[in-house]
């Protein structure tokens, strides 16, 4: 038997030194497994340390049988670090989809088998190895064994794996840009070490030939690793995390050397390349759009190209172009990006690429577009002056608002049926004569009786539109108040937006308030049409009064001067006159009616003097207690004024007095007061209505006249009782021209 040396012993602590570094990795890697990849790097630093732990305790054993005990561990231990290996470097560079279980569980099944085959082997069979024994190799002793088929089958499996493992992170170097490369060539750098030194201990090459040194190869790529998670990320930003977010976002994200080849490029950019096979292309071939765009770049090849901009994490700094839209074609359609530019660079500042940024924005642009048209269709909307003029302009413009090319709006007539007023060409191209609805009928009869959008689309037939023999995919109808319905549908589209539903619903809101106003304007206008037919009926009735009955009245009078009877003639005349002051008071008030638009100042003093040398007062007295300046019209102020002059002297008599003044207090006003006797109370709320006196001899007229003028100046008249008992007419909310009045006032008398 050979006997251990003392080397030997120095290389079991070697041995026990790596596997408690293992171990610590181990710990670290397991605390950070939420982290991709790291997880399975914390189990293979615990095989690592298994196999080294078996490793000493196998160069300390001083016989051979004792040996192959912790031999066994050994490669019970080392049998597990392939497939933790595969299952790290799927995790890292594939993070998006984890290993299935079922493949970790596919990888496993020969490390598994060959657990009862390492147990076994000597006492039941000679498969894995055969003639264990103690050799001297160098200054070592070690034990030695010839190797069999199931040992050769577990190293050409290991093998096997970690070539694949190999091959994933060479692929995966090739697809990433320059910071994701390097992290992948450090993972390289860690693989490489044990995979060379297990080769060439199998090809006995080494110096020692029975020395075994993969595992402490194992420790180095733990370290590498370890290093690597801290020096650069590797876990944090592995290309893992890049294709989970970049290679899945929406926007475009190109990479691009110094020369403007495109170097990367995630699918979102690459469905937009000229291309096929992009990568490593001139962008002004792959992406000419983009190439015109973005013009000269800062060349990092005349020199440092120093970095500007702001700081970013970590104190690092980049230098951002801007940002600058961008429009192009593509299948069959116009789409809008927003292009944001941004230098890569190395450790000294300087650019050595860059990133390009593509933000769609074309549904943004379309929604503003939208949002625009339907600000100058709500204030086109409110030019037509008719309801039908309204509804013209909005199917006109419904079609680039919506976006949907058959639009109609249903307006709700008598007889309560809705019936097509305004459509386009497409609706009249789509029905020999557009359908009408009843209340709750089909879906404009339903929207309108509901009060509520509804919608037809590919999940619900379209002939509940009653569309049975059209080619209608998808509808919507939405209420206009209670006016009727705006419809709008497409041949082409199979389903609405929320989008196209909301901007619907937006346009009918406002259509609703145009047709509103249009409908209250033409009722004004209608009601302004039948005034002026009434007005100029009253003109053509003052014009038949004052022709056809002055004119007899007048040969009446002629004749009545021929007569010799004083008596009769007296009693003729009488009557005649009374016809023609019934005539003048009727051509008076069938002219009144306009309201009094622009008033003048005028003195109530001077229009009572003026009115009473005009009206018929003989033998009777005016007093104007004190002057007012007030804001009327002159001639209809003094006119008024007249009639009540009229109606003392026609009830008190030729002597009667009257006074005019101001009225004390508030509401500012004037009345006209007599001395006569007075309006009986129960008389006083309708003697200001037509053919209503309470003179024997009256026309009924005087008062209705005074009332008119009174309401077109936008006052008021009571009648009350004056300080002598007869009648007190008070004119109130009349607007002052002067702040003063003048006292002490005058009188007149005839």
């Amino acid at each position: 038997m050979v006997a251990r040396t003392e080397p030997t012993l120095w290389l079991a602590l070697v041995a026990f030194l790596g596997a408690a570094i293992a171990g610590v990795l181990g710990i670290l890697f397991w605390r950070r497994r939420d982290q991709a990849g790291a997880r399975w790097l914390g189990i293979q630093m615990g095989a690592t340390t298994l196999w080294l732990v078996g490793f000493g305790l196998e160069l300390a054993s001083p016989t051979v049988g004792a040996a192959l005990l912790w031999f066994r561990v050994e490669i019970i231990g080392l049998a597990w670090i392939p497939v933790t290996w595969y299952a790290f470097v799927a995790e890292y560079t594939d993070a998006e989809n984890p290993m299935a279980a079922r493949t970790i569980v596919l990888l496993s099944l020969l490390p598994l088998a060959n657990v009862p085959m390492i147990l076994t082997n000597g006492a039941v069979h000679t498969l894995s190895w055969t003639a264990p024994q103690l050799v001297e190799s160098g200054p070592f002793v070690l034990l030695s064994v010839e190797h069999g088929p199931v040992w050769w089958l577990n190293v050409g499996y290991s093998y096997l794996v970690i070539s694949l493992a190999f091959v994933r992170l060479l692929r995966h170097r090739k697809r990433s840009v320059h910071r994701y490369r390097r992290q992948t060539d450090l993972v390289l750098l860690a693989a490489i070490p044990p995979g060379v030194l297990n080769g060439l201990y199998y090809a006995g090459v080494l110096p020692w030939p029975a020395l075994d040194p993969t595992p402490f190869a194992f420790v180095f790529s733990g370290l590498v690793i370890f290093w690597a998670l801290f020096r650069y990320d590797l876990l944090d930003l592995a290309p893992i995390a890049r294709r989970s977010v970049v290679e899945n976002m929406d926007d475009g994200m190109l990479v691009l050397s110094p020369d403007r080849r495109l170097i990367d490029a995630n699918p979102a950019a690459q469905r937009l390349l000229a291309d096929d096979d992009p990568i490593g292309s001139p962008i002004e071939t792959s992406f000419p759009e983009l190439d015109s765009l973005l013009g000269p770049l800062p060349d990092p090849t005349a020199g440092n190209t120093p970095l500007s901009g702001h700081a970013g994490s970590g104190g690092r700094r980049t230098l951002e172009l801007g940002t600058d839209s961008l429009t192009l074609q593509r299948n069959g359609g116009q789409r809008v990006f927003d292009v944001k530019v941004t230098g890569l660079h190395d450790r000294n500042g300087a650019v050595t690429g860059w990133t390009v940024v593509l933000h769609d924005v074309t549904a943004r642009k379309r929604r503003e577009e939208t949002l625009t048209g339907l600000q100058g269709t709500a204030q086109e909307m409110m030019r037509p002056e008719t309801v039908d003029g309204v509804c013209e302009h909005v199917v006109t413009a419904a079609r680039d608002v919506v976006d949907l090319e058959h639009v109609a709006i249903h307006l709700r007539r008598d007889d309560d049926t809705l019936q097509p007023v305004a459509y386009t060409d497409d609706v009249r191209e789509l029905y020999e004569t557009p359908p009408s609805f009843d209340i709750g009928e089909g879906l404009q009869g339903t929207a309108y009786e509901r009060g509520e959008t509804v919608v037809v689309d590919g999940d619900r037939p379209a002939d509940a539109a009653r569309d049975l023999d059209t080619s209608i995919e998808s509808a919507l109808v939405t209420p206009l108040g209670e006016y009727g319905v705006f419809g709008a549908g497409s041949t082409t589209r199979t389903s609405l937006d929320d989008e196209t539903i909301h901007f619907a619903e937006v346009l009918a809101a406002t259509a609703t308030t145009a047709i509103a106003r249009a409908d209250r304007e033409e009722t004004v206008r209608e009601r302004e049409r039948e005034l002026r037919q009434q007005n100029d009926r009253l003109e053509e009735f003052a014009n038949v009064v004052s022709h056809d009955l002055r004119n007899p009245l007048t040969v009446a009078s002629g004749h009545v001067e021929q007569i010799d009877d004083d008596a009769h003639a007296d009693a003729i005349e009488q009557a005649l006159g009374r016809m023609e002051e019934i005539i003048d008071d009727v051509l008076t008030l069938a002219r009144q009616g306009e309201p009094v638009r622009n008033p003048d100042s005028v003195s109530l003093a001077t229009v009572a003097e003026d009115a009473w040398e005009l009206a018929d007062t003989s033998g009777g007295a005016l007093s104007v207690a004190a002057d007012l300046q007030l804001l009327a019209d002159e001639s209809r102020l003094q006119q008024l004024l007249e009639n009540l002059f009229r109606n003392s002297v026609d009830h008190g008599g030729a002597d009667v007095s009257v006074s005019v003044g101001p009225v004390t207090g508030a509401p500012t006003g004037f009345y006209v007061a007599d001395d006569g006797p007075g309006i009986p109370v129960e008389e006083r709320d309708r003697i200001f209505e037509s053919g209503v006196s309470t003179a024997q001899d009256g026309t009924g007229f005087g008062l209705a006249i005074v009332r008119q003028v009174v309401e077109d100046h936008g006052w008021a008249i009571t009648a009350t009782e004056s300080e002598s008992g007869g009648a007190r007419f008070e004119i109130t909310g009349v607007s002052r021209a002067a702040a003063e009045h003048v006292d002490g006032g005058a009188s007149r008398s005839n």
